[in-house]
């Protein structure tokens, strides 16, 4: 070989070694690319990523995850991962690596995906989502690539709202939402337990639709509607209707949800039965109506009561001064006259006197009622006997008409009570030389019509029409001046009225009077009912 030859030769090999060192430096320069944009990829993850080596020591770790565990990375490089961030449990007991998902994929070449709990430096723990996937170098396992991300936000949202589904599922309240079209989507447990709904039975539907009793106006709705509608909140008192068609006083209240842009997305209803509470008030309302009703007839009948029995005992203490300083002068008839005056005044202070006792006796509860047999017709002859003497005084004619064996259930006691003081007034307001006639029928409802007619004064209408009111004076003075207080008809219908009986009274002026009454008639089904 000349020596050009040799020359070319060398020039030659000097070009393939050039051309190999240049495809060297591709090789290196397009590595050391790769490299940087995958350093460029990690750095700028948003998942902390780290490596491990087949012991779990690591290999390289980017700035989110060094960040996230509080770490600088040259801090944990080379260091053991389990015994840094996982070495125990959120509640402070300690986690054998053994039992370690990321451990495992070290040894068993497996993915494995879930959540767990990290340690930073500074001591604080935070809930991760985390994916452990293994590195595999000719069949073997060299160690693993670990992903995760901080879920604490998410976990602890999940966990109040599985808090807040808890407290609403347990909740006394019946708490229901709706969409905006007012259609039900999500019903409690209590609403079930309340109304007797199920959750299939009404999701879907509207509560008027499902609720809606009756009670309520159109317009109600409509108005709660409409405030809901315009983002305001009510409250309100309403009736619904359970399933198996009761009615229930609610006590509620309705809001809006909202979502960020302030738009109504739906609707919650809270609710809870006041039903009880209502009944209560209710009762509550009626006994302090019922006790200011007593407390005004109380204070009544002793207006009349003073009243009464100042002019009786007066006129009484006037007799007796009377006839104390002119006894030896009088005539024996005028003194005879006068002692019967007294008499009478003595029996009407007496009268008044029984019908206030049996009057307060009556209304603290204390006056016994005990409802017998009765022979009406013996017990109106009793009766008639004891006002012998006013009739006869006034020379007045009373007839009675009454089967034999006509018997009344009733207390013994109050029914003397009532015949004296109708008869009574039948007397008094009936002229001299009048009449008074007394009849019983049976009623068709197991009932005695008892009638006391008089051929009387009468009465005017408006008389008439407050003869039964306490809150009214309605005592008039005899044909004969005889004191009236209109007391003993108070006390005449109180007791009658304890007997389930009516009284009522037809008159007019100038034509007499006619008192009728009922009483429950004396039948043998009574009779063991009561005995019962």
């Amino acid at each position: 070989m000349g020596h050009s030859d040799k020359k070319k030769e060398k020039y030659i090999r000097t070009i393939i070694e050039l051309q190999k060192e240049n495809e060297a430096l591709k090789g290196q320069i397009n590595s050391s690319l790769s490299e940087n944009k995958l350093n460029l990829i990690l750095e700028n993850a948003g998942e902390g990523i780290f490596g491990l080596d087949v012991d779990g020591n690591h290999t390289f770790i980017n700035r989110k995850a060094a960040n996230l565990l509080g770490y600088e990375p040259a801090d944990l490089i080379g260091k053991n991962s389990h015994s840094i961030w996982h070495y125990k449990r959120p509640d402070g007991s300690l986690f054998p690596k053994e039992e370690c998902p990321i451990f495992f994929t070290l040894k068993d070449g497996k993915k494995h995906v879930g959540e767990s709990y990290f340690w930073r430096k500074d001591g604080f723990g935070f809930y991760v989502d985390y994916s452990s996937m293994p590195i595999f170098d000719n069949d073997l396992i060299t160690g693993a690539v670990i992903t995760f991300s901080d879920i604490t936000g998410r976990k602890i949202a999940f966990e109040e709202i599985i808090r807040l589904q808890r407290a609403v599922e347990s909740s006394g309240e019946v708490i229901f939402i709706t969409d905006l079209n007012g259609l039900i989507t999500y019903i409690n447990p209590e609403f079930t337990n309340l109304y007797g709904f199920t959750a299939d039975e009404v999701i879907g539907k509207t509560t008027p639709r499902i609720l809606k009793s009756g009670a309520m106006a159109a317009e109600t709705y409509k108005y709660f509607w409409d405030t809901l509608l315009n983002k305001d909140v009510i409250k309100v008192e309403i009736i619904n209707k359970t399933k198996d068609g009761r009615l229930l006083n609610i006590e509620g209240s309705a809001n809006p949800i909202l979502n960020d842009q302030k738009e109504i997305i739906g609707f919650i209803g809270i609710q809870h039965d006041i039903t009880s509470r209502k009944l209560a008030e209710d009762e509550i309302k009626l006994k302090n109506e019922l006790l200011q009703t007593i407390n005004a007839e109380k204070d009544k009948f002793f207006s009349i009561i003073s009243h009464d029995l100042r002019d009786s005992l007066s006129a009484f203490v006037n007799t007796t001064q009377l006839i104390t300083e002119e006894i030896h002068t009088m005539e024996l008839e005028e003194i005879i006259e006068i002692t019967g005056s007294m008499k009478i005044s003595a029996n009407n202070l007496y009268n008044l006197l029984v019908n206030f006792l049996e009057w307060s006796k009556l209304k603290r509860d204390g006056m016994a009622f005990v409802p017998e047999k009765l022979n009406i017709k013996e017990k109106i002859g009793d009766c008639i006997d004891v006002l012998s003497e006013s009739a006869r005084r006034k020379r007045m004619e009373v007839s009675f008409s009454i089967p034999d064996e006509m018997e009344v259930f009733a207390d013994n006691h109050m029914f003397d009570t009532i015949f004296r003081n109708l008869l009574s007034n039948a007397i008094k307001f009936t002229h001299v030389g009048g009449k008074v006639n007394v009849t019983a029928d049976y009623n068709s409802d197991h009932s005695i019509l008892i009638k006391i007619s008089d051929s009387g004064i009468g009465m005017p209408a408006e008389l008439k029409n407050k003869l039964f009111l306490i809150s009214e004076r309605t005592g008039r003075t005899g044909t004969e001046g005889e004191m009236s207080t209109g007391l003993g008809l108070l006390l005449v219908k109180e007791f009658i009225e304890k007997h389930g009986g009516k009284i009522w009274v037809e008159s007019e002026a100038g034509y007499g009077s006619t008192f009728s009454f009922t009483l429950p008639e004396m039948i043998k089904e009574t009779l063991s009912d009561k005995v019962r």
